[in-house]
């Protein structure tokens, strides 16, 4: 095992450090049952990155449980270098960053003991939007609550080089969790290093920055060395934790740490500490989506109840013509890769494209490319053998009447509470299934309002959104989806909704954000959008009650089983378009690239 500092030199060193305050926690400790023996070296080191105030350090204790650069900048801070050295997004697992960042912040705090501050400096080169993608709020939670509040350094700067174009999205992603403090002291630079070198002097940095700190490749052999070298300090440091059956007070777990419910039960700890001993092993590939469909021709055996007709919607709508309809047609028939598109579907997506010709045109090969690269969405979606998804999990009733305005309300509400049930690929399923559904049966509307009660939802829900499907949904839902969104209300809203917003609003678009409204308990501010009426009985409104609601809209999509089945076949032929065919990064942008296409609202 390497030489560890020694406490002595801390004491000479540090003029703020006292033996009676390391006295005084060592006393403290030792009427903690629950917690592990730890040495006074690492007292030391909590008390000083707690700027030796003894309750902040308790507390830093309490919740305790990649390569440092050899020169420090003018105010002797300590800089930490962080680089990805394999940008492959595949093999990239956050939980096991975590672990090779704590690793080498601990060993090196023992090795090198106390500092006045510290810098991390990140290089975000090679960084894809792959990358992005496997952040899941739970695990950003629990890292930023230890970063910020457990973990014994002083940090004076977070910085970021060579910023990727989605770092906006990054951001909205990570703020959340960030305290003001912690925004105060991030910064982003880009190919101009000047301002950086007025925090970080140049002789500081790695040679391949111009620097004098050795190249990146030998940094990551002496600190692969140097963790290798001290095996038996992270495995005796593993064994480092809290027992939660001996502690005084009331016993503490995921709820009352990171404020989660339902099945998130593994502390901290099995988050960084669990196989610390050695290195991650290569990460194995994932494949994040399958795409694979069949496509399959129209057919009229769809229609089990009554749907529009092309004549109700040429008398209802005088901008309506024939002409563009045919034009649309004519268009479609030489889309080798479109499935068949019937008149009707045609005028559905004309109108919600205010009956403009090409638009149209990109928002038809928009919807049914999306559908045939995102079968976790828009397969298995008959509800005779998937009821779990389709009818048991949410509720999305179309409501009878419409607003002032004429657009028709869409109500939803989760039937089965259980996060364990739940996920974001079958909410989204579900919502499609009544949204389509409802527009074939009652035709075109001015527009279409989403009221949400979310009386019910968790932060254990929230836990199960993940990037890909939030980004996709959108892209989906503003790109393709033939209907005018007019408003999404949300009633009952929980006290993590702000991070709900900050994790959805990098994906919408200002118009439709614009149309996003919060209610709080008192229904007055929604009835200025949706008339009291228009609602269902338990809302103070006129229509079914929920319940009733749940029945009514179970035996539709019941009746229309054989509807869902055969248009789950209408898909495009990739093999068949011409040009280039497209993939879930020509249209997300997973793998780094951006959305191009407009949509409408």
């Amino acid at each position: 095992m390497g030489k560890f500092q020694d406490i002595e030199v801390e004491y000479e060193k540090n003029k703020e450090l006292t033996k009676e305050d390391v006295n005084l926690l060592k006393d403290w400790m030792e009427k903690q049952p629950h917690l592990p023996k730890i040495s006074e070296f690492q007292i030391i080191i909590f008390l000083h990155s707690c700027y030796y105030k003894i309750e902040p350090t308790k507390t830093c204790i309490e919740t305790f449980l990649v390569a440092p650069l050899k020169k420090k900048t003018h105010d002797g801070y300590q800089i930490i270098y962080c680089k990805f050295f394999n940008t492959d997004a595949n093999k990239f697992v956050f939980s096991d960053a975590v672990k090779v960042f704590d690793m080498v912040i601990l060993l090196m705090l023992h090795q090198l003991g106390t500092a006045p501050g510290y810098l991390i400096l990140g290089d975000l080169a090679g960084i894809s939007f792959g990358h992005m993608t496997k952040f899941l709020p739970t695990h950003l939670m629990k890292f930023f609550l230890y970063f910020q509040e457990a973990l014994p350094i002083r940090l004076k700067g977070l910085l970021f080089i060579n910023i990727p174009p989605f770092m906006d999205k990054l951001m909205a992603l990570l703020k959340p969790f960030m305290k003001k403090e912690l925004l105060s002291c991030l910064k982003l630079y880009t190919n101009n290093f000047d301002e950086l070198y007025k925090t970080i002097p140049r002789d500081c940095f790695p040679d391949e920055y111009g620097g004098e700190a050795g190249t990146t490749d030998e940094l990551v052999k002496i600190w692969k060395e140097n963790l290798i070298a001290n095996t038996g300090f992270f495995v005796e440091d593993e064994e480092l934790i809290a027992d939660e059956s001996k502690r005084v007070e009331k016993s503490r777990n995921d709820e009352n740490i990171f404020g989660m419910q339902g099945t998130y039960r593994r502390f901290l700890i099995a988050f960084i500490a669990s196989d610390s001993a050695v290195l991650p092993p290569e990460f194995n590939s994932r494949i994040l989506f399958s795409c694979i469909s069949v496509l399959l021709p129209i057919s009229a055996s769809w229609k089990m109840s009554r749907f529009a007709t092309a004549e109700e919607e040429y008398e209802k709508n005088p901008e309506l013509r024939k002409e563009d309809v045919e034009a649309v047609q004519d268009w479609v028939s030489k889309q080798n890769h479109l499935p068949p598109i019937d008149e009707l579907e045609i005028i559905l997506f004309l109108h919600s494209c205010y009956y403009r010709i090409e638009p149209t045109k990109t928002c038809i090969d928009n919807f049914y490319t999306i559908r045939t690269l995102c079968p976790e969405f828009f397969a298995n979606r008959d509800p005779r053998t998937n009821p779990a998804e389709t009818l048991n999990l949410l509720l999305y009733a179309p409501l009878p009447k419409l607003t002032r305005e004429g657009y028709k309300v869409i109500f939803a509400k989760l039937i089965d509470p259980n996060p364990d049930n739940y996920t974001f690929a079958g909410q989204v399923k579900v919502f499609d299934m009544a949204t389509m559904l409802a527009l074939h049966q009652g035709g075109t509307h001015n527009g279409v309002v989403v009221v949400t009660d979310m009386k019910e939802v968790t932060f254990s829900h929230f836990t199960k959104l993940g990037v890909v499907h939030i980004k996709k949904f959108f892209y989906y839902l503003q790109h393709a989806m033939p209907v005018r969104i007019k408003g999404l209300h949300f009633l009952n809203i929980p006290i993590f909704m702000d991070k709900i917003v900050g994790l959805i609003k990098p994906f919408m678009k200002g118009e439709l954000f614009q149309v996003l409204y919060l209610h709080t308990d008192k229904l007055d501010t929604l009835y200025k959008y949706v008339p009291k009426e228009c609602l269902p009985r338990d809302y103070g409104g006129d229509m079914d009650s929920v319940q009733n609601l749940i029945k009514i809209q179970n035996k539709n999509i019941l009746e229309n089983a054989q509807y869902f089945v055969e248009d789950e076949k209408r898909i495009v032929d990739e093999s068949k378009r011409d040009g280039k065919p497209k993939s879930d990064n020509d249209i997300f942008g997973v793998g780094g690239g951006r959305e191009t296409n407009r949509g409408r609202i």
